[in-house]
């Protein structure tokens, strides 16, 4: 039912690429059709986002004001660290009793408040800090932006090829595109919602 869109943005300019296995009727309408293995959908995305990070690509006010990545995370546990646990830091005013209010960290740690997303500009998104925490054990943190870069390492052009068939340079041409030719619309297939 919203095939009309795509032949709309393509009538108004847009090149789309389709990834699929087949050459389906919507790959048949596109500027570009990219082969794909089945199931490797999330491992090309993976793959993707690593080449769009690995070469800083991305928007990193955007990052640090409408997403989770400046939050810090326990390395013991995984866990996001609450504002009530660091020494010194309480949930902010205004910040309704249903919701939490997470940690980052800019030379001092300050929570935040997840209605006005306040979050500093000059928040770290990569490196490690040690929290001291009310119960006076310090832990180690990482904000999720570099929980997020560790885990893509494994994936590399090489290893997406290998899963998905994708070739390096095509994969490579793909994410800088994405991330550079703006604005961007990405639309999911059926098989990872199911």
């Amino acid at each position: 039912p919203d095939a009309h869109f795509m032949v709309d943005a393509r009538n108004n300019g847009a090149k789309t690429v389709v990834f699929d296995p087949n050459y389906s009727p919507t790959a048949a309408k596109a500027d570009e059709w990219v082969p794909i293995s089945g199931s490797s959908d999330a491992a090309v995305g993976l793959g993707i986002s690593k080449i769009i990070i690995d070469e800083k690509l991305y928007d990193e006010k955007f990052l640090r004001t409408f997403t989770d990545m400046p939050l810090l995370v326990r390395t013991d546990n995984g866990k996001r660290i609450k504002a009530e646990e660091v020494q010194g830091l309480a949930k902010p005013a205004g910040t309704p009793a249903y919701r939490e209010s997470y940690v980052v960290y800019n030379g001092q740690f300050k929570a935040v408040n997840p209605e006005k997303l306040d979050t500093p500009l000059d928040t770290i998104l990569e490196g490690e800090v040690n929290v001291p925490l009310k119960n006076g054990k310090t832990v180690k943190a990482k904000p999720v932006f570099q929980l997020l870069k560790e885990s893509l390492q494994k994936y590399t052009p090489e290893v997406v090829e290998k899963e998905s068939g994708i070739k390096n340079e095509t994969l490579l041409r793909v994410a800088r595109d994405m991330a550079t030719i703006k604005p961007l619309h990405i639309v999911y297939g059926a098989s990872n919602y199911q």
